[in-house]
């Protein structure tokens, strides 16, 4: 999964600048797929062609023997796209539910930031007192103040205690790393917001689904063709929820509406 800053690097290289030139005569393709999930048994619905219109099927409505026929419907293509955008860009397009959302990802993060450099700075203490330890254990056996048999026993304590901190400090990196990756990752959204929000009408299939993309956009169609849309939490903020809170998040911000058939 490729992160939102790296996304954002695309875009501003590759699409915003040329974006008043972009293809708009490209061959219709059913660009939420991969995005669409049913929720009677979790399958990616596919996209398929029909008599020049494609619509999207789950794959368990084709049925097996034995094997209960879901009854996820079948939607059309053009309207779904046109719905899941429509909400999308309304998200985008809406700077007080922008940012409502944005604050409410990082909220936490800076204490949680600040917890971390403490433990980080106390640990790295506390590695320093293991080698001034060790340090000290050594001039004392080669004084003869200890004997060989209380050097060996005391220097193993010692890198028992030295490799308990150091996984202890490489945790709390990677909580500081993936923190700073999350910040990122919220800053480029904003920035991918600010570039594009006078755009959204007139984005073509293929920037919107790089634009979906970039926001984690999944999709659950249910029965009678409702549709509950969700914009994810970047994963590497995910994680990081989940590890100092406890919590298991994918995504946060989600509407929900119906598609004819």
């Amino acid at each position: 999964m490729y992160y939102l800053c790296i996304l954002f690097d695309r875009l501003s290289t590759y699409w915003l600048p040329n974006f008043p030139n972009a293809t708009r005569n490209a061959k219709r393709t059913p660009w939420l797929r991969g995005m669409l999930f049913c929720s009677e048994d979790g399958r990616r619905l596919v996209g398929h062609f029909s008599r020049g219109i494609y619509r999207y099927e789950c794959p368990g409505r084709r049925g097996k023997i034995g094997v209960p026929k879901c009854e996820c419907p079948n939607l059309p293509g053009p309207e779904l796209e046109g719905r899941v955008w429509t909400e999308v860009a309304d998200f985008l397009g809406n700077p007080d539910i922008f940012q409502a959302e944005m604050d409410r990802r990082v909220h936490g993060q800076e204490g949680q930031g600040a917890e971390a450099e403490r433990k980080i700075a106390d640990l790295n203490r506390r590695l320093a007192d293991v080698d001034h330890r060790e340090t000290e254990l050594v001039a004392l056996r080669l004084r003869g103040a200890v004997s060989e048999v209380a050097l060996d026993r005391n220097a193993a304590l010692l890198r028992v205690e030295r490799t308990h901190l150091t996984e202890e400090l490489e945790r709390h990196r990677e909580t500081m790393s993936t923190l700073e990756q999350g910040q990122a990752a919220v800053a480029s959204l904003k920035a991918l917001r600010e570039h594009m929000c006078d755009r959204l009408d007139s984005v073509t299939p293929e920037d919107r689904r790089t634009v979906l993309e970039a926001l984690e956009t999944r999709v659950t169609v249910g029965v009678g063709g409702v549709l509950e849309v969700s914009i994810g939490m970047p994963q590497e903020v995910a994680d990081c929820v989940q590890r100092t809170q406890g919590q298991r998040t994918r995504s946060n911000h989600r509407f929900s509406f119906a598609v004819h058939r």
